[in-house]
């Protein structure tokens, strides 16, 4: 291809060079119309465009993202460099020209390149669901290669619903360990490559264990071919099959007349005062996601005072801090809830604890009025656990017959007030 234009250059620079001689002896306007100078010097730099728009073809870099509307790199090259010939007169002008013959074939291949970068990678799969029993699950890839895409070395890999690569290889009968990504080679004709399966395996290249890690936040996993730039992407979903424990139970008869014999003192009498944790910090979720700590404090609480009522025999006194007084920003004012009974005027806000049940004998209405409150107690203000405790604990809230005497405090933190 290079040696093409070698004919038509001796021609123009045979022109030139019989007319540098004369040039002293001519005017310049009887050569304006069809200057032999000028005219070699557009032809060389024709010729040097249409070098470069080859290389460019010969390139085929794409844009790196098959979701993009802009042609790929490489058209995108070649339409610039086709401008800049058209203001020399070679690309695309009409009569035919020594200019425009080096031209016309190099549009045809572009043509052909794009439409050969549209078509081939990842051929469309109708199995979007991939099932792993264990560590590793194998997959079935569908590739098309269009001849006119220049022959080479892709890349072949899967990333996993958070974008992490895995490790994969060909087969189970692959000798070759475990890899970040596959060559695949892209010489081929237009028609459906034979399937390539791989053997995936669960968990990121980060060194953990499938178990150890939360694969990709339920997002789709997808398998991703790159060639020079060019990026195709199947999504598929995978369903990891965990296996189960199986527990048998069988229920052994007891001896023939057993008698079971049960010592001992009554129940003796207690009383036990909870204290709840209502601060901002409550209302929060523990790391990856789930109930908030305050939901989680009243569902347990709650169930241990139905537990508790069973008996008849015990005390039980509820104190809440942080319940009614709160700041919705950092810094911000103190506001009130309105869902709680108003607090004193001008209480601070790290001194907002309240004895809302008084020791009372766990009945079926007590706990009922327990529970009544436990519901309505919601995270709002600060942490002054250790007013609670030192008010809990004063001698005028435990009435003489208490029994023995239990504090239980629920919190998630530490003391930590605001300093009035």
């Amino acid at each position: 291809d290079d040696a093409e234009p070698a004919p038509a250059r001796s021609v123009y620079s045979l022109a030139e060079r019989r007319l540098r001689p004369a040039a002293a002896l001519c005017a310049s306007a009887e050569f304006a119309a069809d200057d032999p100078i000028d005219r070699l010097a557009r032809f060389d730099l024709n010729e040097f465009l249409a070098w470069r728009a080859e290389r460019t073809l010969d390139d085929f870099w794409g844009s790196g993202d098959e979701d993009r509307p802009a042609k790929p790199y490489f058209a995108l090259v070649f339409d610039e460099l086709r401008d800049a010939a058209r203001k020399l007169g070679g690309a695309d002008q009409t009569g035919g020209n020594d200019l425009q013959a080096r031209w016309s074939p190099l549009k045809d291949r572009a043509q052909q390149l794009v439409a050969a970068a549209e078509e081939s990678g990842l051929a469309k799969d109708r199995n979007d669901v991939s099932r792993a029993p264990g560590t590793t699950f194998q997959r079935k890839v569908p590739m098309i290669f269009a001849p006119q895409l220049p022959p080479g070395e892709a890349a072949l890999f899967v990333l996993d619903g958070d974008e992490r690569p895995v490790q994969l290889r060909r087969t189970a009968s692959d000798e070759r360990d475990f890899q970040a990504r596959l060559p695949v080679s892209t010489a081929g004709q237009k028609q459906p490559q034979p399937e390539t399966t791989i053997e995936i395996r669960r968990g990121s290249m980060s060194g953990k264990s499938a178990d150890a890690e939360q694969e990709g936040s339920g997002q789709p996993w997808s398998v991703v071919w790159f060639y020079r730039g060019h990026r195709k992407a199947r999504p598929f979903n995978l369903v990891v099959e965990r296996e189960g424990i199986e527990i048998v139970y069988q229920r052994r008869e007891p001896p023939v007349d057993t008698t079971v014999t049960v010592t001992g003192d009554d129940l003796k009498e207690a009383s036990i005062v909870f204290i709840l944790d209502c601060s901002g910090s409550m209302g929060e979720r523990d790391a990856g996601g789930g109930a908030r700590r305050i939901d989680v404090a009243r569902a347990t609480l709650g169930g241990i005072i139905e537990d508790l009522s069973r008996t008849q025999r015990l005390r039980v006194g509820l104190w809440l801090y942080g319940h009614r007084l709160g700041r919705y920003e950092k810094g911000g004012p103190v506001e009130i809830n309105p869902d709680w009974e108003p607090p004193p005027v001008n209480l601070p806000i790290g001194n907002d604890v309240e004895e809302v049940i008084p020791l009372v004998l766990l009945d079926n209405s007590a706990k009922r009025e327990f529970l009544n409150k436990l519901a309505r107690a919601k995270p709002r203000g600060e942490t002054p656990l250790y007013m609670a405790m030192v008010e809990a604990m004063k001698p005028f809230h435990w009435p003489a017959g208490a029994g023995a005497r239990h504090l239980v405090v629920i919190t998630d933190g530490k003391n930590e007030v605001t300093k009035q």
